[in-house]
């Protein structure tokens, strides 16, 4: 048994946090738990050296021991270790056979309160175990993360919309207890929950950005033994704008605008996330002046404020001239001499 790699047996970095261990073990336990593979032995196998991994890096001491001797430091608990020994059967079969019908947990099996295997495993198989410490512990459901793309008008107003998603929830075939009799049940696999498409309606505030994380409470998975569900955390991605730069909560636009209107100045239409409105440009604007139109950016999610939008031109000359305006011009140069890389 020396030399294993725990954090790879589990599927986490060697930086995992407690939480992220913890999940790892509950997703990989509902896959090769033998009472979801009645008689495999590869998987029942698989699934001691799962629980083998996670009792030794979901605690702090053992964890230490292992990152500083690897695997070596825990050949004598790894040899004799048997995640269903922490089971006292009452009755006759083994384990994986019934379920945990007949089945009572021991917390002296695995030498008491550190390894957390007790919680995991009603985690996993809630509702499973005839008896037992934990038959009646209400849970809250998990929390679930659902990204949403939103475009910048959307972001800018805010939005109501509806999403479609799967929350875990009790298995309506078997109520939970994962067996219709001495069978695992055909619609959960045994573990007493099913994910469970739901299409909801839910509210954007305007101003989010892209990474905002906007909480959607109780709809979350559904808890165990009544225990309330969790919440829906919406992550919000934004597509990008073919017009305009968005940095924090002002808006940047780009403007062409005609020699004619730089040389003697006009009142343009400007668009904004709101619609177009009026601005003045002032005889003589150069090529790449910027302008500020203030209150048209995006607002703020908590105060209500808002950003501006920052205006820039840019002169775009004519592609074709005739021969009379080219003299135009000419003669323009001629009255008007000057040098932009000197005098400007």
């Amino acid at each position: 048994m020396a030399g294993k790699d725990y954090y790879q047996i589990l599927g986490v970095s060697r930086s995992a946090s407690e939480e992220e261990i913890k999940k790892a073990y509950r997703r990989l336990a509902r896959k090769y738990h033998p009472d979801v593979n009645p008689g495999n032995k590869e998987m029942e196998e698989r699934f001691k050296e799962i629980s083998e991994a996670y009792s030794v890096i979901s605690d702090a001491e053992k964890r230490r021991q292992y990152d500083l001797g690897g695997s070596e430091r825990f050949q004598g608990f790894s040899q004799g270790f048997d995640p269903f020994s922490a089971y006292a059967r009452s009755g006759a079969g083994s384990p994986g056979s019934q379920g945990f019908q007949g089945f009572r947990f021991d917390f002296g099996d695995l030498g008491g309160g550190g390894s957390g295997l007790g919680d995991i495993f009603q985690e996993v198989f809630s509702g499973k175990s005839g008896s037992g410490p934990f038959r009646n512990r209400n849970r809250q459901g998990e929390d679930l993360e659902y990204s949403l793309e939103l475009g910048l008008e959307e972001a800018a107003s805010g939005v109501t919309t509806r999403i479609n998603l799967a929350r875990e929830a009790s298995c309506p075939a078997c109520l939970s207890s994962g067996g219709q009799g001495n069978k695992p049940c055909p619609q959960c696999g045994g573990l007493g929950r099913v994910n469970q498409p739901e299409n909801i309606q839910v509210r954007i505030p305007a101003g989010v950005n892209e990474g905002s994380r906007i909480r959607v409470p109780g709809k979350g998975n559904e808890g165990s033994s009544g225990g309330p569900p969790g919440d829906l955390f919406l992550l919000i991605r934004m597509r990008p704008h073919p017009s305009f730069e968005r940095q924090g909560r002002d808006l940047h636009l780009e403007v062409p605008i005609s020699l004619s209107e730089a040389i003697f100045g006009a009142k343009i239409e400007v668009p904004t996330v709101g619609g177009s409105v009026k601005m003045t440009i002032p005889p003589g604007t150069s090529s790449g002046q910027q302008f500020r139109l203030r209150g048209y950016g995006m607002p703020d999610t908590k105060k209500g404020s808002r950003g501006d939008q920052l205006v820039r031109v840019k002169i775009v000359l004519p592609s074709k001239l005739d021969e009379k305006s080219k003299e135009l011009i000419r003669e323009f140069e001629r009255m008007n001499p000057y040098d932009p890389r000197k005098d400007s």
